[in-house]
C-alpha cells in the first residue's frame, strides 16, 4: 500500500515537472517563429489593455483589410496614435514611423536553443550572424 502511494506521487512530480520543462520556453519557440513569419502594416488606432484593469500591451491598427490587433509588449511607450506601423514579414523588427522620424524597435528575441534547434528556419541562421546578431539571447 505504501509503495503504491510513493508511486503514484512520483509519478505525479514527474509529470509536473514535465509540464514546467514544456511550458518553460519549448512552446513559446512556436509564438517566436510565428512572430518572426507575420508582417502586418497600417496605422495605429489606439493603445488597448487585453484584460480589465491591466498594462496596456497591444495596440489596434487599421490596415487595408482590416483592423487588427497586435502585441507590442514593453514597445508600447514607443508608439503614439496615428502613427504608422510596419511590420515586414520574414523579420523580427517592427517599424514605426512618426512624422518626424522611423524607429526600427525588436518585434520578437531570439533565444539560443531556439536558433540552434531543427525547427528555425535555415535561411534566418544567416540573418542572426549577421543583421538580428543584437536581438539574440544567449
Amino acid at each position: 500500500m505504501r509503495t503504491t502511494i510513493f508511486s503514484i506521487l512520483a509519478i505525479f512530480f514527474v509529470v509536473i515537472i514535465f509540464i514546467f520543462y514544456i511550458d518553460s520556453g519549448v512552446n513559446n519557440d512556436k509564438f517566436i517563429i510565428q512572430d518572426i513569419k507575420a508582417g502586418f502594416d497600417g496605422i495605429v488606432l489606439k493603445k488597448v489593455s487585453v484584460r480589465s484593469n491591466d498594462l496596456l500591451t497591444h495596440i489596434k491598427i487599421k490596415s487595408k483589410t482590416k483592423d487588427t490587433l497586435v502585441f507590442i509588449g514593453q514597445n508600447i511607450n514607443n508608439i503614439k496614435m496615428d502613427d504608422s506601423i510596419y511590420k515586414p514579414a520574414g523579420t523580427p523588427f517592427l517599424f514605426i514611423k512618426s512624422r518626424r522620424q522611423t524607429k526600427r524597435i525588436n518585434y520578437s528575441l531570439i533565444p539560443s536553443r531556439l536558433l540552434y534547434s531543427d525547427d528555425f528556419e535555415a535561411s534566418w541562421k544567416d540573418s542572426c550572424k549577421t543583421t538580428w546578431k543584437h536581438i539574440v539571447q544567449q
